[in-house]
């Protein structure tokens, strides 16, 4: 049987110098960084499943991953094994010299995700961070950046910043290579309980009324349209991705907070081995709580591509 496609997750640390309201770290159970021998284990499964068949290597999860110093090194790693690599950053720590060894590191790609423009709005959502830094090292990140790397502003939206997507966009343009707009704010498997951040429905009256340009806010590439395309109304997430947490252990998504499913542990289990578990998984307590697959209907899926249709003029 042919292996599916997948994208990587690497949770490199589950700790997190942000308080984002978003965030429900008061339900994490355990706090660690991921060592340099579970990463080992992790890049010798990837060569056995196949580089080819690992569509990128992210690293993200439920911290902020350049709180782990081994981060430049294992980018590095990656990239001499022929890997496309991401790192989801909140941007407080990428200074100067974070930046240059990030970039140095062959980093195709850093994400920095936001939530408004606003610096009051900001540090509300952002507890423990500073707008004016941020910008500062968005600032950085750009006048480092090699011609081979790319800068993405992932717009976080909530109510709070629900008016303020052309502003980030305005205001951020200058920084990014492309911008990407997720179409709500998830609840984190029904952790984050304020249901009025489901924001999909209102923002797409917002585009067909031409309050924002389609192509100034969203631009998925058609990977990421192939991918909503083939899963229509199942999650996306689970289906495409694999989520590797800083003890190894794969669990079903990055919103399986309490990790109530987990499928194996990499220092045990072959990537092919736990795709066949998740695949045998079905759809637990967890995703039903979720609204990624629960809320993200047939009608919200066909207004997302009608979206990504007109950004990638197909």
């Amino acid at each position: 049987m042919e292996k599916p496609f997948i994208n990587i997750d690497i949770e490199a640390t589950n700790r997190c110098n942000a308080r984002c309201i978003t965030c429900p770290r008061d339900k994490i159970e355990e706090f660690g960084d991921m060592s340099e021998e579970t990463f080992e284990i992790i890049l010798k499964r990837i060569k056995e499943y196949g580089k080819e068949k690992i569509g990128r290597v992210t690293f993200s999860g439920l911290g902020e991953p350049l709180l782990n110093k081994n981060i430049f090194s294992w980018t590095k790693k990656l990239r001499e094994n022929g890997l496309e690599v991401e790192i989801v950053t909140n941007g407080s720590l990428v200074n100067e010299e974070n930046a240059k060894n990030l970039w140095k590191s062959g980093l195709n790609q850093l994400s920095f995700s936001v939530g408004s423009v606003n610096k009051k709005i900001y540090e509300k959502l952002h507890k423990n961070l500073n707008f004016d830094k941020f910008m500062r090292n968005l600032r950085i990140a750009k006048e480092l950046k090699p011609k081979t790397g790319k800068i993405v502003i992932f717009i976080s939206p909530t109510k709070e910043s629900r008016e303020e997507m052309k502003d980030i966009v305005k205001k951020l343009r200058n920084y990014a290579d492309y911008f990407f707009f997720f179409p709500f704010t998830s609840n984190r498997g029904g952790l984050v309980k304020n249901k009025k951040r489901f924001i999909f429905e209102d923002n797409n009256k917002k585009f067909e009324n031409g309050a924002v340009s389609i192509n100034e806010i969203l631009r998925p590439t058609k990977r990421n349209y192939k991918i909503f395309s083939k899963y229509k109304n199942k999650c996306p997430i689970m289906n495409q991705i694999m989520y590797i947490d800083f003890k190894g252990d794969a669990v079903l998504c990055c919103n399986d907070v309490k990790k109530n499913n987990v499928l194996g542990n990499v220092k045990n289990n072959s990537l092919e081995e736990i795709q066949k578990e998740k695949s045998l998984l079905g759809y637990p307590e967890v995703c039903r709580k979720c609204n990624c697959p629960k809320e993200l209907g047939p009608k919200d899926i066909s207004s997302y591509l009608a979206l990504a249709r007109m950004a990638l003029r197909i």
